[in-house]
């Protein structure tokens, strides 16, 4: 932790997000690569099993068509929503865990990165699905339920008059508005959440509960965050287009209809590896950025300062470090090595030590009565024969 620990206003806020972010650009980069590679692959394939339907689904029959869709449906929700919730949960985690190496002064790799979120990956990946049935899932489920009444009062009433129409137009567009502002509510209450998750080591309900706590007296400082980084993706993402625009429209013979798969291909795949490009660069922004929002609100509500120069200056003690969890998926060499690893023969089980205490050459004694009796035992199932009779003592 490099600079001194006090409250941070917005504009250093985002000025200490800014250096920390250049200081360790690579770093930050490669691991938000990883989770928007993920789904601009699943993007990818969904592009293109919409782009067969469209050109090719008139050749080959509408129950063609029906069965692809049936069977992509299944996919996509088997296979790519799985495939893209592990990759954002576990990138998540592994972000905010190099925001908070790089805020206390700390260095980092993108495969330490990820190794440390790998041990806690089912903890992040369940937060991430938490927002998303808290942010996504819950307005559906309202939009549903309107649906519904307005279908069953429809059906009731018979058919619909010019007022009632305008009336249901009315009330639509209010529960649209309300939906936006309960969607932008909820973001502002959860978005500390992963890196209270990460720093505290807490569970994910915990951490959806501590952050809405957290977040109180600063989300109106998140909300412009959140709009600069809207105006930063736009701007980016125009910085990427308008190159690839005036190359159609200035180059002679590419505008014509001829050519209007060829650009609308192109177009389409500029405008995918932009988003991915956009999503890698400024995810870390987002991330960086919170976390100092968390330590923010802890030196504010907390004195999270005071408690750090006193830990310092050895006047308080460190919370005892957390144990580290067994990983939630064995690694494949531990798999390997615990499969092939020869099984121990019965001599190396009770073999005795090579020298001890008592034994005037230096050589094995023999084993004790007590070991020859389990050994007999344990190998064959037969009585124990006789002990021998030891010398001085009574038989």
């Amino acid at each position: 932790m490099t600079d001194a620990l006090r409250p941070s206003t917005l504009g250093e806020i985002l000025d200490r997000t800014a250096n920390m972010y250049r200081a360790r650009f690579l770093a930050f980069l490669g691991i938000a690569c990883m989770p928007a590679s993920v789904i601009l692959a699943c993007a990818a394939v969904m592009v293109l099993f919409f782009t067969w339907a469209a050109t090719r689904g008139d050749a080959a029959g509408p129950v063609v068509v029906g069965l692809a869709s049936i069977v992509f449906l299944i996919v996509g929700l088997v296979i790519l929503l799985p495939l893209c919730t592990f990759a954002a949960g576990l990138g998540a985690g592994a972000l905010n865990y190099a925001a908070a190496a790089a805020f206390e002064g700390q260095s980092f790799t993108i495969r330490g990165a990820y190794q440390t979120a790998w041990k806690r990956g089912w903890r992040y990946i369940w937060l991430l699905v938490l927002e998303g049935l808290i942010l996504v899932v819950a307005p559906g489920v309202a939009w549903a339920i309107l649906i519904f009444v307005f279908a069953i009062g429809q059906i009731m009433t018979g058919k619909a008059s010019a007022a009632s129409s305008a009336a249901a137009g009315g009330v639509v567009m209010l529960f649209l508005a309300a939906t936006g502002l309960y969607a932008v509510l909820m973001l502002l209450m959860l978005c500390l959440s992963f890196p209270v998750c990460v720093v505290e080591n807490v569970g994910a309900w915990t951490a959806v509960k501590r952050a809405v706590s957290l977040s109180k007296g600063t989300r109106g400082r998140i909300l412009v965050l959140y709009i600069l980084g809207m105006v930063l993706r736009w701007g980016v993402s125009m910085v990427l287009m308008i190159p690839a625009i005036l190359i159609v429209a200035l180059v002679p013979g590419l505008d014509t209809p001829q050519h209007a798969q060829f650009i609308g291909t192109i177009m389409l795949l500029l405008i995918y590896g932009g988003s991915f490009l956009v999503r890698s660069l400024t995810k870390p922004i987002y991330t960086i950025a919170q976390m100092l929002f968390y330590y923010d609100q802890r030196i504010r509500k907390e004195g999270f300062d005071i408690e750090w120069l006193m830990r310092q200056a050895g006047m308080v003690r460190a919370p005892a470090p957390v144990p580290e969890p067994e990983p939630w998926m064995a690694p494949v060499h531990a798999r390997l090595s615990a499969t092939l690893a020869p099984p121990q023969t019965a001599e190396a089980i009770v073999a005795p030590p090579a020298t001890a205490a008592g034994a005037p050459d230096g050589s094995s004694p023999p084993l004790s009565a007590v070991n020859e009796l389990d050994l007999q035992t344990r190998l064959d199932g037969s009585p124990p024969e006789a002990l021998p009779a030891v010398p001085g003592e009574p038989a």
